[in-house]
C-alpha cells in the first residue's frame, strides 16, 4: 500500500534530495552520481535515453562543460513511499548560463524521480525524468544549445 508522505514529514528522501540539487547547483559531477544507483536510468528532455551512472557521468561532464547553473529551486514537491521505493515529482525552476556567456536561460518544469533502497539500507536514485514548460530551443536543453552554438561558430 502507497503511503503518501507530506514533503515536511516523515520522508526519508527530503535531505538526500537536498544535497542531489546542492551538487547539481555547484556543478559537483561526483556528488550528483553518489546519489544514482550503477544502474540508473535518466531520461532528460529531448535528448537520449541514459543507462547507468557511467553514462549520466558522460552526460554531466558534457553539461557542465557548456553551462553553469545560477539558481535551482523546486517550489512543489510530493513523495510516495512504497516499501523499498520512493516516488518523488516536483516543480523546478532553473537558470543556467552558458560558459561565455553573460546571460541566463530560465527553464521551468517537472520532475519524476524513483528512488529505490539499496542493500544495507541507502536509498539511491534509480530512475528519473523531467521535461521542460517551455517550447523546445528555449530551455536549457544542452542538445538544442549545442546545436545553436556551433552553427553559430561555423558562421563567422
Amino acid at each position: 500500500m502507497s503511503k503518501p508522505v507530506a514533503p515536511k514529514g516523515d520522508d526519508p528522501i527530503l535531505e538526500l534530495r537536498q544535497k542531489y540539487l546542492e551538487a547539481w547547483r555547484s556543478g559537483d559531477i561526483d556528488g550528483v552520481i553518489s546519489f544514482v544507483a550503477d544502474d540508473v536510468v535518466v531520461m532528460s528532455p529531448n535528448d537520449s535515453t541514459l543507462y547507468g551512472a557511467a553514462e549520466y557521468r558522460e552526460w554531466l561532464e558534457e553539461y557542465f562543460q557548456n553551462f553553469r547553473i545560477t539558481a535551482l529551486s523546486e517550489p512543489d514537491r510530493t513523495i510516495i513511499v512504497d516499501g523499498d521505493y520512493a516516488t518523488e515529482y516536483a516543480t523546478y525552476m532553473l537558470a543556467v548560463t552558458p560558459v561565455g556567456a553573460t546571460s541566463r536561460i530560465r527553464d521551468d518544469g517537472r520532475f519524476l524521480t524513483i528512488w529505490k533502497r539499496q542493500p544495507g539500507g541507502a536509498w539511491k536514485i534509480w530512475q528519473t525524468l523531467w521535461n521542460s514548460e517551455r517550447p523546445i530551443g528555449i530551455g536549457t536543453n544542452r542538445h538544442m544549445w549545442r546545436s545553436m552554438h556551433n552553427k553559430n561558430r561555423a558562421n563567422r
